[in-house]
């Protein structure tokens, strides 16, 4: 499954130990924040609902897994250190392909060129 492909070749070698896969399951590992919706009610006075709790399922794979920041940076980290691909794919990731106005985009990845002139 996917969840067991990520975990043997992401969150084991990289030692993620709050990065997690809730399945169909809404619960969340605590501690965690609390998320509030409108439910696309833009009324001024639209009732706020806690929506923490959901089955993300839906996203698929992008809904299907709940990381800390710190395991988060962890993985940004080893990604762009080449540790995570072959250098063929890290080349193809990292290639930008300019969509104007200073932003540009590479395989999962998003490039901006700040006001300053840094590209991030």
């Amino acid at each position: 499954s996917y969840a067991q492909e990520i975990t043997r070749r992401v969150i084991r070698p990289l030692k993620l130990r709050g990065t997690s896969f809730p399945g169909t399951s809404p619960k969340m590992p605590a501690p965690h924040p609390v998320g509030y919706s409108r439910l696309h009610d833009e009324a001024p006075d639209a009732e706020i609902h806690d929506a923490t709790e959901q089955n993300m399922t839906w996203l698929g794979a992008a809904g299907d897994v709940i990381s800390t920041s710190g395991d988060l940076n962890r993985f940004q980290r080893a990604l762009l250190k080449g540790q995570l691909l072959p250098p063929a794919q890290m080349r193809e990731m990292l290639d930008e392909v300019p969509s104007g106005e200073g932003l540009g985009f590479g395989l999962g990845v998003e490039f901006a060129e700040l006001s300053c002139g840094v590209k991030v």
